[in-house]
């Protein structure tokens, strides 16, 4: 799922919410009608936060300031092997690799190390190429 689905099916959820409260207030069932309500609540705030996220690394990456992609590393803890942010050095929860940690934003590099190595190498030798050397 994408970020702008997320953000459409919290809104989808939230409207649907709120037409169900309606319908359970008129049929007198006030309970299920604020437990419709609150729902549709939190799923319009979860909107909100989820277009502000994708606003900020759109910003962020106008912005160049996520450029170079940070990248998930291994360390272990108490015997289990964790994945740790090289942005901000905090621990991720579970093991999948995502695209973005979690605590900072920070767009992750999903590469292999050894996927990684050859583009850089690749770089390295077209900038040489291009710089007469």
């Amino acid at each position: 799922m994408t970020i702008e689905e997320a953000i459409e099916h919290c809104k989808e959820v939230a409207k649907e919410s709120r037409e169900a409260a309606l319908s359970y207030a008129r049929a007198n069932a006030y309970e299920t009608a604020i437990s419709c309500k609150a729902c549709g609540q939190e799923h319009e705030q979860l909107a909100e936060w989820l277009t502000e996220l994708k606003h900020r690394r759109d910003r962020e990456q106008h912005e160049g300031r996520m450029s170079e992609p940070a990248r998930w590393l291994q360390r272990k803890r108490n015997g289990y092997t964790v994945l740790m942010c090289s942005a901000c050095e905090k621990q991720k929860e579970g093991n999948a690799r995502t695209e973005y940690c979690p605590n900072c934003g920070a767009r992750m590099d999903l590469r292999t190390p050894t996927e990684a190595q050859l583009d850089m190498a690749d770089s390295v030798m077209m900038g040489g190429a291009e710089n007469g050397n």
